[in-house]
């Protein structure tokens, strides 16, 4: 079974959200977005999907896109995906424990 990871955050800088998409990321959606768009967001993840916010999304394809190999994001920049996704939220456990 894959985990299905959403990253929600109050942090929207562009290598926040590179970094979490390309870290395996399935959404990356913003605290302050409301209470339906962060349902939204869980149950596209839940489903296979992905709802990145559209201001988010321009943003980030009037950008280059960081460095990768072969069309696949480099093992250094995935593991750098997850160390930002980690550093994103202040909570020490994630899974409930």
């Amino acid at each position: 079974m894959a985990i299905t990871v959403v990253i929600i955050t109050t942090f929207g800088l562009d290598e926040y959200v590179h970094a979490a998409l390309h870290g395996g990321a399935s959404d990356f959606a913003l605290k302050d977005a409301g209470p339906a768009v962060l349902v939204e967001a869980v149950r596209a993840a839940a489903v296979g999907d992905s709802l990145v916010p559209p201001a988010l999304t321009a943003r980030l394809l009037r950008k280059p896109a960081p460095h990768t190999t072969g069309g696949r994001p480099s093992p250094r920049s995935s593991l750098a995906g997850v160390r930002a996704a980690v550093r994103l939220s202040p909570r020490s456990s994630l899974a409930g424990d």
